[in-house]
């Protein structure tokens, strides 16, 4: 598997075979937290490989998807990260929100 995209990968994507593999291999470790089947890695883009990587974009990343994942952006380096990563980078945002609520409830009162 490749360790960076050398194209973009999905809607209106270039989808070479080696980037299409890296990208549904990567997505595969997602499955799981997705609650999806895995996809094959076979190098082939399909309008299931679209829906999920929107999917991932949409739950995992936090931001409007637009099913396509581009070399060097935010996407592939959520994916790259790995499930553990955005998992902790999940529960710190959330910890900031409710520090923050908090605080502005405490400054309201007092």
């Amino acid at each position: 598997m490749a360790s960076k995209l050398a194209g973009s990968v999905g809607r209106k994507g270039k989808n070479a075979p080696d980037d299409v593999k890296t990208v549904q291999t990567l997505l595969n470790g997602f499955a799981s937290k997705l609650k999806t089947a895995k996809l094959k890695p076979d190098g082939a883009p399909s309008p299931k490989l679209e829906q999920l990587i929107g999917t991932f974009q949409s739950e995992i990343c936090g931001f409007k998807p637009d099913f396509r994942i581009d070399p060097g952006k935010g996407t592939i380096k959520k994916l790259m990260g790995g499930p553990a990563k955005a998992e902790s980078e999940h529960k710190a945002a959330v910890k900031k929100v409710k520090k923050d609520l908090l605080s502005r409830i405490y400054h309201r009162n007092y």
